[in-house]
């Protein structure tokens, strides 16, 4: 969902949404900020709360107060070209093409254009933020969309005839031109902004933990070892890690207290960068005088068991927060805070969600 500034801050201030309201209200903004070094206005986790927030915190944590798309006017020349901003995974062209063409809009989003389009039109944006799909012809570049499951092929498509031929046309709402840099910067400063606010935590004395389990299976012990320890190096080069701890053999659902209550039964000593098993994080919990901010990669890479969850954060005070890298299959993560976990543990239904294996151990 693309929520522009404009709209939020007529949001904010329960206005309708004119450019006259939208120059008063955020003249206001500025009032705000005037004795703390400015103030803007960003969200948190729901695009449609704005919240004023200073300056000072939100260039701190730019993860965390996150601020909406603005206009920014497309120049023509072939300078302006040159700098746009450019994406460099097929994850970032998936996310941006999913928040550049969409099926529907909510709240008659004012970035979005109705209208309709082809291939080749789409196939042209891209490009002109990536040369990904530069080796790629219209058709191919069709054909992974299809594949990487792009949400524009579930808008209804409908034939134009033309001279000679017919074009397949959808039905889709398109991002204003005008948004489209601004987008592809946020896209790609994720990471970066996100490893910003793991650096944070550790300035305010959070203990960063990853954890990474490994389901029963029959590969050999020697892939078993192999595929932990690139979750291991994962969790310390993307999330920042101070220190993980593995579960080698257990399934997803199994109660957290349980696990590897046998001991190491497979050797931790020969995976790399190990700091224990799940009973030594289960202690270090129970010990520490840290905060305690708990990564995984996935939310099957701690538990689908939701009540067992809430029990264990329940049971370690220390426990402050979670988060999960979903950055190789989404480009996104998710914090979820200790307090709304202990008031709402409904928020945790997002964990019974094993409906698909993903790779855990893939790199971005």
């Amino acid at each position: 969902m693309i929520i522009t500034r404009k709209e939020a801050v007529c949001m904010y201030f329960s206005q309708e949404c004119t450019d006259e309201n939208y120059e008063k209200f955020s003249k206001k903004i500025e009032d705000f900020g005037v004795d703390v070094g400015g103030m803007d206005i960003c969200y948190l986790e729901d695009p449609r709360k704005p919240v004023v927030v200073s300056l000072v915190r939100i260039l701190a944590d730019p993860y965390q107060y996150k601020r909406y798309i603005t206009n920014s006017l497309v120049s023509s020349t072939i300078e302006s070209v040159k700098e746009k901003p450019e994406l460099t995974t097929e994850l970032q062209v998936v996310k941006f093409i999913n928040y550049v063409y969409l099926p529907d809009v909510q709240l008659n989003e004012l970035a979005y254009k109705e209208m309709n389009i082809n291939m080749k039109d789409i196939f042209n944006t891209v490009n002109m933020y990536t040369d990904i799909m530069i080796n790629r012809s219209v058709q191919s570049f069709s054909t992974w969309c299809q594949k990487k499951g792009i949400l524009l092929f579930n808008a209804p498509m409908n034939r134009k005839r033309q001279k000679t031929s017919s074009v397949r046309l959808r039905r889709v709402y398109v991002l204003k031109q005008e948004y489209l840099d601004n987008l592809a910067e946020s896209i790609i400063n994720y990471i970066p902004e996100f490893q910003k606010h793991i650096n944070n935590l550790k300035e305010k004395g959070y203990s960063i933990v990853g954890y990474a389990r490994k389901s029963e299976g029959k590969e050999t012990d020697k892939t078993r070892y192999r595929l932990l320890e690139r979750m291991v190096d994962c969790l310390k080069s993307r999330s920042l890690v101070n220190m993980v701890f593995v579960s080698p053999c257990c399934s997803s659902s199994s109660p957290l207290t349980s696990r590897d209550l046998k001991g190491k039964s497979i050797a931790l000593e020969k995976i790399a960068g190990v700091h224990g098993n799940t009973q030594d994080l289960i202690n270090y919990l129970d010990t520490t005088d840290d905060n305690v901010c708990l990564v995984i990669v996935d939310y099957s890479g701690l538990s689908t068991n939701v009540n067992d969850l809430k029990q264990f954060v329940s049971n370690h005070k220390k426990l402050k927060k979670i988060i999960i890298d979903q950055l190789p299959f989404k480009h996104e993560t998710k914090v979820i805070n200790r307090e709304i976990i202990l008031e709402d543990p409904s928020v945790l239904s997002i964990f019974n969600c094993r409906t698909n294996t993903n790779q855990r151990s893939k790199d971005i």
